[in-house]
């Protein structure tokens, strides 16, 4: 999930930078929105969606692996 998310979040990310003007025309006619006021709607969105990415993925990841590496060097030195 934690490598899903973040190939999601680099295509996202990627899509918005190379094809920028594309997908402010398509997202301004799709949502009915001035094509300047979604620069700040995508920078809104990366920022959101990379916090909830490592809240919710990368941390619980990395506690996960930290609680079972110390698992098993309790059990190695038994």
């Amino acid at each position: 999930m934690t490598l899903l998310n973040f190939c999601i979040l680099v295509i996202s990310t990627g899509a918005v930078v190379v094809w920028h003007d594309e997908i402010r025309t398509l997202h301004a006619s799709i949502f009915h929105l001035r094509a300047d006021e979604l620069g700040t709607l995508y920078f809104e969105y990366l920022g959101w969606y990379k916090a909830l990415w490592m809240v919710l993925n990368v941390v619980p990841y990395v506690s996960l692996r930290i609680v079972l590496s110390q698992n098993d060097s309790a059990e190695n030195n038994t």
